[in-house]
């Protein structure tokens, strides 16, 4: 595959693996074009990122209320990523719950939600909604655009010195590790957010 349809397959197995919003386009999925995908994650968020600021602005313009436009846009986002990092901040949470590592790593792929989950869920949205309203409105959607797109790179990050926990796990095809050339693709969308 010629490396600009290979790149343009990847940033659409990311859009897929990061979204519950259908690619336009067949894509071609393998673990490694997976693995190699996770350097459009932060592309995926600036698009993300974008259509959320979109939301808002047009609730905004409908509401009147920058809170309401806000939870809406919140709203959108989850809607956009079927809770894809929500419920990984839950899992995380309840992990606090174990009592070492083999029980924490139990916990985190237990389906069901406990107390410190809801806590973390509750706790993180009421932060990002309370953050954003008290920012002046005009700078609300860059904040967004630009938030989407970073938390995504800094996860890519974690790729570039860290090995996945597990030795099995829904995501271990992207847990190899990541080369600099690949995570410089991935940073350019932070400059242009």
């Amino acid at each position: 595959m010629h490396a600009a349809a290979t790149a343009f397959n990847e940033f659409w197995l990311a859009w897929t693996f990061l979204t519950r919003m259908p690619a336009p386009v067949s894509v071609d999925y393998s673990e490694s074009g997976l693995n190699r995908a996770a350097r459009f994650f932060p592309w995926v968020g600036l698009v993300l990122g974008i259509l959320c600021a979109a939301v808002f602005w047009g609730a905004l313009q409908l509401f009147g209320s920058v809170w309401v436009a806000v939870i809406v846009q919140l709203i959108a986002g989850v809607l956009f990523t079927g809770a894809f990092h929500e419920d990984g901040l839950a899992d995380y949470c309840d992990s606090f719950g174990g009592q070492d590592k083999q029980s924490r790593l139990a916990i985190m792929t237990d389906s069901r939600l406990g107390t410190y989950g809801v806590l973390g869920l509750l706790s993180m949205l009421a932060l990002r909604v309370s953050l954003l309203v008290s920012l002046p409105v005009v700078l609300i959607p860059p904040v967004i655009i630009f938030s989407a797109t970073v938390s995504r790179l800094l996860a890519v990050s974690l790729m570039l010195n860290n090995d996945y926990v597990k030795v099995q796990g829904k995501s271990k095809p992207l847990a190899t590790q990541m080369e600099l050339p690949s995570f410089a693709i991935a940073g350019i969308p932070a400059l242009l957010s």
